[in-house]
């Protein structure tokens, strides 16, 4: 039994690294399009050199403009990204 205690508990470990600068844009590009959020390129590139260069910032930015582009009801644009950062 302890034998395939130790087997489960390896099967269910798992590493994350993280994520290195020259991997951001496809990183986020990855996560909105996890949440089937649409967002353009100059946008994500505006994002990431205008905010902190960490994925907690970065998925908390893209939280709350997916949120905020919902209820204005319109796309996510520079200016948007300029007023959630802002805040």
């Amino acid at each position: 039994m302890d034998d395939l205690f130790s087997r489960i508990q390896k099967i269910n470990r798992m590493e994350v690294h993280p994520v290195k600068s020259d991997n951001l844009i496809e990183a986020v590009r990855f996560f909105a399009n996890l949440r089937s959020i649409n967002i353009g390129d100059k946008e994500v590139t505006y994002l990431i050199n205008h905010s902190k260069r960490n994925m907690g910032d970065l998925v908390t930015h893209i939280n709350q403009l997916d949120k905020l582009s919902m209820q204005l009801k319109r796309k996510i644009t520079i200016p948007l990204i300029k007023k959630v950062i802002e805040n």
